[in-house]
């Protein structure tokens, strides 16, 4: 139940759309991540999230930029752009978000989009370890790192905010 209301993911959907046009970014940001999985009644429609992530990522919603950072980096929705991917990772991570940190750990580890560095690669796991929960992300995405890599990040396997109805509390260590 809803607070006072039945429980409507599509009403709620209906509801951010409208917050969308006034500007508010958590609900831009939402909407986003509903076209990224195809949820809440809503079609998946990649370009779409895009440009809703982008709406509220630059308004400094840092699950939106970690979600656009992916987004250019796979090339999904929008234009393949490292270099974007890894602003959108940095903005992420200067709020705190571990994922992004340690995203930028991996890009540093590998060169890509960044230069390659061992130092810097060390730090930015370091604080994805130390952060809270951040052990369990940081070694499971160690681990999963290359597969993850390999197939381009399908969306159906990464961590999205209804991936833990699929995966339980797996869902929470994906760093794509």
């Amino acid at each position: 139940m809803g607070n006072g209301v039945s429980k409507s993911l599509p009403e709620a959907v209906r509801l951010w759309r409208l917050a969308t046009d006034q500007g508010h970014a958590a609900a831009q940001g939402n909407v986003g991540i509903f076209h990224m999985e195809g949820s809440g009644g809503v079609a998946q429609d990649l370009p779409e999230a895009a440009r809703y992530l982008r709406l509220a990522a630059d308004q400094g919603a840092l699950w939106a930029q970690y979600w656009l950072g992916f987004l250019c980096k796979f090339g999904k929705g929008t234009m393949r752009d490292i270099n974007e991917a890894v602003h959108w990772y940095r903005a992420a991570a200067e709020q705190g978000n571990i994922l992004a940190i340690a995203k930028l750990g991996l890009l540093h580890e590998k060169g890509r989009g960044v230069a390659q560095s061992d130092a810097e690669s060390a730090a930015r796991y370091a604080a994805a370890r130390s952060a809270q929960g951040g052990e369990l992300i940081f070694s499971f995405s160690q681990q999963h790192s290359s597969e993850v890599e390999e197939r381009s990040a399908p969306l159906d396997l990464l961590h999205t905010p209804s991936c833990s109805a699929r995966l339980g509390p797996r869902c929470q260590t994906w760093a794509c």
